[in-house]
C-alpha cells in the first residue's frame, strides 16, 4: 500500500495533487450536505429563500481585501456575515447551495481565477459551509438560537471553519511545490482569526436584530461596511510601509554597488521585492535608442537574474514609447493596446535619465496575486527608485571607463583580424593560417584540410524574418562550428553565409569527413529565431592541403566541391575530385538548355497516387516534373530544379506545371464514374513572390474547367511566414486547397499552423522510414496528434514497406503516398490506377499480396 502511495505522488504533478485533494475535499462536503439535510428549519420569526442568500455571499465574497506573501496571496473576505446569518434563517441544503452558487460567480465571474483556484477555494468554502452547519446544530440543540447555546454553537462553527481553511490552503500550498515561512504562517493566521472573529460576531449583532426586530434589519449592514473600509485601510498602510522600507534597503544596495552591471541587476532584484512582481527589468542604452543596449532582469528563479547585450529593436513597443517621450506608463492588459500585445497584463514603464536624455528605461510587470494591479502610487514610487538608478549608473561609469580604455586598445587589435558579427576569425587572419599550413606541407608531413560551407536558403531566412534574425542566424551558426571543432582549428566567416575551417594537425585525410559530417548534423538541428523555429542546415565541401597551392586556389576548390554537395543534397558535404571544373560548365550549360526545354516541350509530368489509408482508395494525385532532355534522357527534379532556383527560372517552369496538371486532371474528371480525385502542385517561394501569381492559379482554373476544391497547392514551411501571409489567404479565398509539404524539417511553428490557412500536412518521408520497426519516431506521432487538435489532413510521403504503413494507420494517419502503392509515372500508365483499390495496386507493384496492405483491406 505504502508502494503504491508513493507510486501515485511521483506521477501526480503540483497542479494534479491540489486537483486531487480538491475532488477530496468535494467528496467530504457532498457527505456533510448529506448530513445537514436531516437539520429541519429553526423556529426564527421569518425564513429567507436561498435565493435571496446568494447575492449576500457573492458581496461577501467580492468585499475582500488581499495580503502578499511572495507568490501566494492570502485573501480576507467578510464571508462568515452571510454564512451566520444563513445559519438561523436558511433552511441547511439552501444555505449551501447559496454559498455555492455566490461563491461561483465570485469567483469565476468577477475575481476571473483559473479554474484549478477556483475549484480549490469553491470546494473549499462548501466544505466550511457544511461542516459549519453540523457543529453550530450539534452544539444548539433544541436550546434557544438567541442565547448563549446559540452564540457559541456560532464562534465554534466558524473556529472550526477556519481552522479548516487554514490547514488547506497550506497544504494546497505545498501540494504546489510553493511554501511559506514561519512568522510569515503565523502573522496570515492572526490576521485571518481576527477578522472571522469579528465577522462572526457582526454576523450575531445582524440576525438578533433581524430577530428581535425585522423592520430595522438593514442598519445591520452598516457594521460590515465600515469594517471593510478600515481592513482596505489597514492593508493599504502596510504596503505602503513595505514599499518605502524596500525603496530604502534599494537605495543602500545602489550605492553600495561601484560596477554599472552590479547596480543594474540590484536595481531589477529590489524593484521586484518592492512591487510583489513577476518579473523586472532594466534597459539601458549609452548611446540612444538606436544603439545596442543592455539589459538586466529578474525573474521568481535565481537563474532568470541576468545581464546581457540586446539589439535596439526589442522589446516591444511600449518601452520604445517612453524611452522617446520620457514619460512614465501604466498600463493594463484591458486598457491599452501595447499591454495587450504584450505577455504581461499589467506593467509600469518609467524612464532612466542620462545626461540631457533618456538612456533607459524600468519595466516592472505582473503583480503577484489574481486581485492585485499596480496602481499610480506604484509608479510614482517606482519612479523615485528610477532617479536613484540614474545616479548610481553615473558613478558607476565613471569607473568603468578607466578599464574600458585599456580593453579598447585590446579590442581594436583583436577586431583587425576577426569577423565583427561573430566574433570568428576573418579572410585575413585565415590567410595567415592558411599560409602557414602550406608552408609546413612543404617541409613537414603535415596534413591539414579546407572546410567551405554555404548556408542552404539563407536568404529566405532574410526575407522572411528580417535582417536582424538573420544575424542571430549567423552568430548561433559560429557557436555551432566552434563547437564540432578542437581548439587548435581555425574557423572563419568569409563574408555573408559563407564560412571556411581550417583543420591542422590531421591524423589522416578522412579525419576531415568526419569533422564535416558532425557539422552537418549539428547545424539540422532547429534554431528558435525571433519565437519561430529555423532550420540552418549548410552544404560543405573539403578540399586537402596540398604544397603546390595557394590559400586561393585551396578555397576555390573547396568552393566547388561545397557547390558539388548543393546540387546533389542540400545539407550534404563532398570532397574535392579533379573534374569538378568540367561538371560546373556542364551546369552552367543546364542553366542555358533549361530557358529552351518549355517551349521545345521537353518537360512531362509524371503523378503519384495518394492513397486513402482506411478505405484503399486513390483520393488525389502529386504531380512532379520530369525532363525528358534530348541528350542525358529523362532528369529527375534533383537534377534541374535547384539551377532554376538559382536562375530565376523557377516560375516560368511553374506556369507551365500548374495548368498542365489541372487541365489533366479535369481531364479524368470528365472521365471518371466515382469519386474525384484532387491534383497537388507544388509552389516554390519564388513564385509566391510574383505580384500576379493569384492571377495565375485563377487562370489556371478557369481555363481547364477544375473545380478548385480539386487543386492542392503545397508549400513549404519556409513559406508560412510574414511576407507569405497575405498571399496564402488569397489563394484560400479561390477555393483551393493548401498543404505544408516536409512539415517538421524546417520552419516548424504551431502559431502559424493554428494562424494560416492550412489544410493538409504531409509528414516528411524522413519520419517514416523504418519507423514502424526498431526506430519509430515519436515526432511522426506529434505531427499526426497536431493535426487532429487543429483538425488538419494528415498525409504520409515515403511509404514503402507494409509495416511502415500499418504502422501509419495505428497512429490514425488517414492518407498516404509512396513506392508501396505507385512510382511517380506518366499520365497514361496511371489512368488505370485511379479506380483500384489499396490490394491491387499493392498487386501491380509486386508487393506480396499477403502483407498487410493487402490483407487489412479487402476493398
Amino acid at each position: 500500500m505504502a508502494e503504491a502511495h508513493q507510486s501515485l505522488r511521483r506521477h501526480l504533478t503540483g497542479p494534479g495533487r491540489v486537483w486531487a485533494l480538491t475532488g477530496v475535499m468535494s467528496a467530504a462536503a457532498v457527505a456533510l450536505a448529506y448530513v445537514a439535510s436531516g437539520f429541519s428549519l429553526l423556529d426564527a420569526p421569518f425564513h429567507l429563500n436561498w435565493m435571496v442568500m446568494v447575492p449576500l455571499v457573492f458581496a461577501g465574497e467580492v468585499a475582500v481585501v488581499s495580503l502578499q506573501f511572495r507568490r501566494n496571496a492570502h485573501v480576507f473576505a467578510m464571508g462568515e456575515v452571510p454564512l451566520v446569518v444563513g445559519l438561523y434563517f436558511v433552511d441547511p441544503l439552501g444555505l449551501i447551495a447559496a454559498q455555492i452558487v455566490g461563491n461561483a460567480l465570485a469567483l469565476i465571474l468577477y475575481r476571473r481565477q483559473s479554474p484549478l483556484k477556483a475549484a480549490f477555494n469553491l470546494a473549499m468554502l462548501t466544505l466550511q459551509t457544511g461542516i459549519g452547519i453540523v457543529v453550530f446544530r450539534l452544539i444548539l440543540g433544541t436550546r434557544d438560537p438567541l442565547g448563549v447555546a446559540g452564540w457559541i454553537g456560532t464562534l465554534v462553527a466558524v473556529a472550526v471553519g477556519l481552522v479548516l481553511a487554514s490547514v488547506l490552503v497550506n497544504t494546497a500550498i505545498a501540494l504546489s511545490g510553493g511554501d511559506l515561512s514561519a512568522s510569515e504562517r503565523i502573522d496570515a493566521l492572526k490576521l485571518l482569526t481576527v477578522s472571522s472573529a469579528i465577522n462572526a460576531a457582526l454576523g450575531l449583532v445582524a440576525v438578533t436584530v433581524m430577530w428581535t426586530r425585522p423592520g430595522t434589519a438593514w442598519t445591520a449592514a452598516v457594521p460590515p461596511v465600515a469594517l471593510y473600509l478600515a481592513y482596505r485601510a489597514y492593508v493599504a498602510q502596510r504596503e505602503e510601509r513595505q514599499r518605502i522600507q524596500g525603496l530604502y534597503e534599494a537605495t543602500r544596495a545602489l550605492h553600495r554597488s561601484p560596477q554599472v552591471e552590479a547596480a543594474m541587476l540590484a536595481a531589477v532584484t529590489h524593484a521586484r521585492s518592492m512591487f510583489d512582481a513577476e518579473r523586472a527589468e532594466l534597459r539601458v542604452f549609452p548611446t540612444g535608442p538606436n544603439g545596442d543596449g543592455f539589459l538586466a532582469a529578474a525573474g521568481p528563479d535565481e537563474h532568470t537574474r541576468v545581464i546581457h547585450r540586446i539589439e535596439p529593436d526589442t522589446g516591444g513597443e511600449a518601452w520604445r514609447d517612453v524611452l522617446n517621450s520620457g514619460r512614465s506608463r501604466l498600463l493594463s492588459c484591458g486598457s491599452d493596446q501595447h499591454a495587450r500585445r504584450s505577455n504581461g497584463r499589467h506593467r509600469m514603464l518609467v524612464p532612466v535619465h542620462g545626461p540631457g536624455k533618456v538612456n533607459g528605461v524600468m519595466v516592472v510587470s505582473e503583480p503577484m496575486g489574481d486581485l492585485r494591479n499596480f496602481t499610480a502610487q506604484d509608479l510614482r514610487m517606482l519612479e523615485t527608485l528610477a532617479s536613484q538608478v540614474t545616479v548610481s549608473l553615473e558613478n558607476g561609469r565613471l569607473e568603468d571607463s578607466l578599464a574600458q580604455v585599456t580593453k579598447l586598445k585590446d579590442d581594436l587589435r583583436d577586431r583587425a583580424l576577426h569577423d565583427v558579427l561573430t566574433g570568428l576569425a576573418n579572410r585575413a587572419l585565415l590567410w595567415e593560417r592558411l599560409t602557414e599550413a602550406l608552408e609546413m606541407a612543404n617541409t613537414q608531413d603535415r596534413q591539414s584540410a579546407v572546410l567551405v560551407l554555404d548556408l542552404d536558403d539563407f536568404k529566405t531566412i532574410n526575407d522572411t524574418l528580417g535582417h536582424v534574425a538573420g544575424d542571430q542566424v549567423l552568430i548561433r551558426v559560429a557557436r555551432r562550428l566552434e563547437a564540432c571543432c578542437r581548439p587548435e582549428d581555425t574557423v572563419a566567416r568569409l563574408g555573408g553565409d559563407e564560412f571556411a575551417i581550417l583543420l591542422d594537425h590531421l591524423s589522416a585525410p578522412g579525419d576531415a569527413t568526419v569533422v564535416a559530417a558532425r557539422i552537418a548534423e549539428s547545424l539540422k538541428e532547429s534554431l528558435v529565431i525571433a519565437g519561430q523555429a529555423v532550420t540552418a542546415q549548410a552544404s560543405l565541401g573539403i578540399a586537402l592541403v596540398e604544397a603546390n597551392l595557394g590559400p586561393e586556389e585551396l578555397i576555390h576548390r573547396a568552393d566547388q566541391a561545397m557547390y558539388a554537395a548543393k546540387s546533389r543534397c542540400k545539407g550534404s558535404y563532398q570532397v574535392f575530385e579533379e573534374g569538378f571544373q568540367d561538371r560546373w560548365i556542364g551546369a552552367a550549360m543546364l542553366h542555358t538548355e533549361l530557358a529552351l526545354a518549355i517551349e521545345r516541350n521537353e518537360l512531362v509530368l509524371h503523378y503519384q497516387p495518394i492513397v486513402n489509408l482506411e478505405t484503399g482508395r486513390v483520393t488525389g494525385v502529386e504531380a512532379l516534373v520530369r525532363w525528358n532532355h534530348p541528350e542525358r534522357g529523362l532528369l529527375f527534379p534533383d537534377m534541374f530544379i535547384p539551377a532554376a532556383e538559382q536562375s530565376g527560372q523557377i516560375v516560368a517552369l511553374g506556369r507551365w506545371v500548374l495548368p498542365t496538371a489541372c487541365r489533366q486532371m479535369r481531364r479524368w474528371h470528365d472521365e471518371s464514374k466515382g469519386s474525384k480525385p484532387t491534383i497537388s502542385v507544388n509552389l516554390s517561394p519564388r513564385e509566391l513572390e510574383e505580384p500576379d501569381i493569384i492571377d495565375e492559379v485563377r487562370r489556371a482554373l478557369t481555363e481547364s474547367g477544375l473545380d478548385a476544391q480539386y487543386l492542392v497547392v503545397e508549400i513549404t514551411e519556409n513559406v508560412m511566414l510574414q511576407p507569405y501571409t497575405q498571399v496564402l489567404h488569397q489563394l484560400k479565398e479561390l477555393g483551393i486547397r493548401i498543404a505544408l509539404d516536409d512539415f517538421g524539417t524546417g520552419y516548424s511553428s504551431l502559431a502559424y499552423l493554428h494562424r494560416l490557412p492550412i489544410d493538409i500536412v504531409k509528414i516528411d518521408r524522413t519520419f517514416v522510414h523504418g519507423a514502424a520497426l526498431e526506430q519509430q519516431s515519436p515526432l511522426a506521432r506529434l505531427i499526426v496528434q497536431i493535426g487532429d487538435i487543429l483538425g488538419l489532413s494528415t498525409v504520409a510521403e515515403g511509404i514503402e514497406t507494409p509495416e511502415e504503413f500499418q504502422w501509419l494507420r495505428q497512429l490514425g494517419c488517414r492518407t498516404g503516398q509512396g513506392y508501396l502503392f505507385a512510382r511517380p509515372m506518366d499520365a497514361l500508365t496511371i489512368t488505370p490506377l485511379l479506380a483500384m483499390n489499396l490490394k491491387e495496386l499493392c498487386l501491380r507493384q509486386g508487393t506480396q499480396a499477403t502483407g498487410v496492405a493487402a490483407a487489412e483491406l479487402a476493398v
